[in-house]
């Protein structure tokens, strides 16, 4: 009896000790039903929460060079078109480049000037590596067309001119400035038409308004030279938009709130400027002449 009181006695504790093992091995290594289901979207919701936060870590680090402002370049050619303003739209370009910017815009407003510094000016805007826009406002007349009709994009403000770049000569005795010679005339016939082939502009437009001869049906008659107001540009395809401020201008290009950098001409090409002046100049080669008159008249004067 005690044998079997011992075994009954120890029979629970063994039935015990079974029944527990069980239950520690569900609670340790084996989950509760759906338990595992509830287990796979947790770990996978922790991995897309991961990955969201690697993207925002990324774009957070991609965000300062987006939330840049754009940058244009101002540059306003106004008054008489000379040498000095080919060192400055070059530097302009330069500069704009060099910055990165997102557009140059010419601020036009001149009867014209030389044309050999309008050609020049003309082939750097053809070769910019950067966009460029022409705003007349108010007026491109002669050489300051040719310099529109070389730029990407032409805006013009309300009551513009753009036109009339016909080559003149100053004639002797008073003659006042005279039509360019037929050889000159040909070839600037030439250089408009292709700067308008270039930008896609009518180039038929653009040789009426340097050669006389040209011909346009209910544009333009033989023996007249073509100048448009800004309605006519518009409606020939010569300009793209119309728009009075270069705040309307950036909205144009997409480009509102752009920083705006204005450069202005240096005192080096200041100084270009004063010496290579028609009337200055003309003074200065008069004082030389004067000079070697006196030296060759008076032996030895000024030594």
């Amino acid at each position: 009896m005690r044998g079997g009181v011992a075994a009954s006695r120890r029979a629970p504790a063994h039935l015990s000790n079974n029944a527990l093992t069980p239950e520690i091995s569900l609670e340790g290594n084996v989950s509760p039903p759906g338990t595992a289901r509830r287990y796979r979207p947790a770990v996978a919701g922790r991995l897309s929460a991961a990955l969201v936060a690697v993207c925002l870590i990324i774009e957070g680090g991609e965000a300062p060079a987006r939330a840049a402002p754009a940058v244009v370049y101002a540059a306003p050619i106004e008054g008489m078109i000379d040498l000095v303003l080919v060192p400055f739209v070059e530097r302009v370009l330069a500069e704009a480049t060099e910055a990165k910017a997102d557009a140059v815009v010419l601020e036009i407003n001149t009867f014209g000037g030389r044309l050999d510094a309008a050609v020049v000016i003309r082939d750097a805007l053809l070769r910019a590596r950067v966009p460029t826009v022409a705003f007349v406002n108010n007026r491109a007349i002669s050489a300051g067309a040719l310099i529109s009709l070389a730029a990407e994009k032409i805006v013009m403000a309300e009551g513009g001119t753009i036109g009339a770049p016909t080559p003149v000569q100053v004639g002797g005795g008073g003659n006042g400035a005279m039509p360019g010679d037929g050889k000159t005339i040909s070839y600037m016939r030439k250089e408009l038409r292709a700067t308008a082939e270039a930008r896609k502009r009518p180039p038929l437009v653009a040789e009426a308004m340097v050669d006389p001869d040209v011909v346009i049906t209910s544009v333009i008659d033989k023996g007249k030279l073509l100048t448009l107001t800004t309605t006519e540009a518009l409606k020939l395809r010569v300009a793209d938009v119309r728009a009075d401020s270069l705040e309307a201008v950036l909205e144009y290009l997409k480009l509102p709130g752009a920083e705006v950098r204005r450069p202005t001409v240096n005192w080096a090409e200041q100084l270009v400027r004063v010496f290579t002046h028609p009337v200055l100049s003309s003074a200065l080669i008069t004082i030389g002449i004067l000079g070697i008159i006196v030296e060759l008249r008076t032996p030895g004067f000024g030594v």
